[in-house]
């Protein structure tokens, strides 16, 4: 049931991560500072940092923040503990190396003044320090319902999220543009603080049940240019891979909790983004020299049906040693061609 408007004001608090980026966290704050709209209170959470950033904060905002620390246990346990200490109805998220439009949360306070019923809201966002400052687009926009002007709800967000997800062109969901309810973010647990990547996914799949409204404006700046160390060795990507073989068990199970509540067209959705995980998850296997694990991921596959990654994964996991060959072969081909193209222009 659709509530009617509200006068009601919407009260926000903003949680802003933070660990040794005493500077660059300043440009998330006033940010944040600069809104139309302002949040009831900002929380930011040290992460157990040791660049000074308590002192840092404290001598430049005062008691415009509310600064409180943990010992470092990552992001998304930073975010969580800030909630908890949160006092407002709605929560909302920015990154201490990231920027929110000064509108951002006007547009979404709009947006849940129209439509109170909503559990929580998006919005639309752009990459910055890159030469096109391109922007973010939310592919999902064209399955959502409009609601007024630049305001939509996105009625089917299980299907919405795998359909964005799977499009490389497309950046699925991000924590900068979320607000929510805090009573239903602490009714699902939070982030999973065991994911170091792909947090924010597992997230949004858990509260896909919930009625999702969208602001189709410019909301947040996500800074390509990050001022942390990349992670360069083989054992951190492949951690990382096997996150994200994490983000596809979560929607496994939420699937199969919630399968008689999904519309056929979002559990499609979900197969394909499965298959995916899986595929990705025998390359990852035969990266490890893990023979045995490709093929119970190609098995996996199979048993979701005949698809070509099924019949690529069945041979990966059959033919490893040649397989291995045949990438190597790619890899130098493409080496020798590369001169050759360069000489030509």
């Amino acid at each position: 049931m659709i509530s009617e408007m509200t006068s009601e004001p919407v009260s926000i608090s903003v949680v802003i991560p933070t660990y040794n980026r005493k500077e660059s966290v300043c440009g998330a704050i006033d940010s944040v500072l600069a809104q139309t709209y302002l949040p009831a209170e900002i929380v930011v959470v040290n992460d157990g940092s040791t660049d000074g950033t308590v002192e840092y904060l404290k001598d430049r905002y005062g008691d415009k923040i509310n600064l409180v620390s943990q010992a470092n246990q990552g992001a998304s346990a930073a975010r969580n503990f800030g909630v908890s200490v949160a006092t407002s109805k709605w929560v909302a998220f920015l990154d201490s190396d990231d920027l929110w439009h000064p509108e951002k949360l006007k547009h979404q306070a709009e947006l849940l003044k129209l439509r109170p019923d909503l559990d929580y809201v998006t919005c639309n966002g752009a990459l910055v320090d890159t030469p096109d400052k391109r922007l973010v687009k939310t592919s999902y926009l064209s399955h959502a319902t409009p609601i007024s002007g630049d305001f939509y709800e996105v009625p089917d967000s299980l299907f919405s999220i795998n359909w964005v997800y799977r499009d490389s062109r497309s950046v699925t969901f991000f924590l900068q543009a979320l607000m929510i309810r805090r009573d239903i973010y602490e009714r699902e647990g939070g982030l999973d603080v065991t994911l170091r990547v792909a947090e924010d996914y597992d997230f949004f799949v858990r509260i896909a049940k919930y009625s999702h409204g969208y602001v189709d404006r410019i909301g947040w700046y996500y800074r390509t240019v990050r001022d942390e160390v990349a992670l360069t060795s083989k054992t951190d990507w492949q951690q990382i891979w096997e996150d994200r073989m994490h983000t596809g068990t979560a929607l496994e199970r939420y699937v199969a909790l919630n399968r008689d509540s999904i519309s056929r067209k979002a559990l499609a959705e979900s197969r394909k983004f499965l298959i995916q995980c899986d595929y990705q998850g025998t390359h990852l296997s035969l990266a490890k020299d893990d023979v045995q694990e490709a093929r119970r991921y190609a098995v996996r596959l199979l048993k979701r049906g005949l698809h070509s990654k099924t019949v690529h994964s069945l041979m990966i996991a059959a033919l490893p040693g040649m397989t291995l060959r045949l990438i190597k072969l790619k890899a130098r081909i493409r080496r020798s061609l590369k001169p050759a193209s360069v000489a030509s222009n």
